[in-house]
């Protein structure tokens, strides 16, 4: 096993090899803008070189998880711990696209978190654990803020019931972000937020059903009717009290319900 004084140099690497990705992303997004005039062969060819690009690059990223696995970290009371290679790549990765400010590159390296998922090497769950908590995704990184949630829109629906319970969860602690200040302009500023909010509008439509609404409720319930609640955000308030009206009628019959089936009801039950 190969000790943290060499791991440090191996990530650094490993980012800079990431980084590399992205800029040559960007140059093909600037050489397909400017070939924006010619006919649709060269800029097909443009995109099919960015698909390579980041075939190759996750190619590289998990050859390089696998030797990870040989590095240990040793703790202050002389402990040996192995490194996570996968979590390892996935932190690295997600590092790098928070701090790009270009909106189609972060979307394009998103996006091809699919590889991974396709091959098995982590689930949707990790990817969104490695994404949601991040001290990086807040308003003021306006890019990063968009795309994630962007993302997520198309990630929710590969995603189970448990899964999308804390993508929920998750989201509506975000909204409280939605109240700092704004730089840039009121106008400018909501659309920064609409794509949190479209997936907050997603995960309560009843329609879609991506989450039951005994879940949706509670989480409700703890953010806003709590000692400690905050009123939702404009734009999502109408959908959030349309939806907390329609079911609080629903959720004080079962808990009454509930209330009513006590071990001492069922043992009479049983007796009699």
């Amino acid at each position: 096993m190969q000790p943290l004084t060499n791991i440090q140099h191996y990530i650094h690497i490993q980012k800079q090899y990431i980084i590399q990705c992205a800029m040559e992303l960007k140059a093909s997004l600037l050489m397909e803008n400017s070939l924006g005039s010619l006919s649709d062969p060269d800029s097909d060819s443009i995109h099919q070189m960015d698909v390579h690009r980041l075939d190759g690059l996750w190619n590289h990223l998990i050859r390089s998880a696998s030797k990870l696995s040989n590095f240990t970290t040793s703790g202050i009371d002389g402990t040996v711990a192995f490194i996570d290679p996968l979590r390892q790549i996935l932190d690295l990765f997600m590092e790098v696209v928070a701090a790009i400010q270009d909106e189609v590159v972060v979307i394009k390296l998103l996006w091809s978190l699919d590889r991974g998922i396709e091959r098995r090497l982590f689930t949707p769950l990790i990817v969104v654990n490695a994404i949601l908590p991040r001290r990086e995704l807040t308003v003021e990184n306006r890019v990063f803020f968009r795309s994630v949630f962007r993302f997520l829109l198309k990630l929710v629906f590969f995603l189970d019931y448990k899964n999308n319970r804390f993508v929920f969860s998750k989201t509506i602690e975000k909204s409280c972000l939605f109240y700092a200040p704004s730089s840039k302009g009121r106008s400018l500023y909501a659309y920064d937020l609409y794509p949190a909010v479209e997936l907050i509008q997603v995960l309560l439509c009843r329609e879609i059903n991506l989450l039951p609404a005994y879940f949706t409720m509670h989480e409700l319930n703890t953010k806003f009717r709590g000692d400690k609640s905050t009123r939702p955000h404009n734009l999502i308030e109408p959908e959030v009290e349309r939806f907390m009206a329609e079911f609080d009628f629903p959720l004080r019959i079962l808990y009454s319900y509930r209330t009513c089936i006590t071990l001492s009801n069922l043992r009479i039950a049983i007796v009699g």
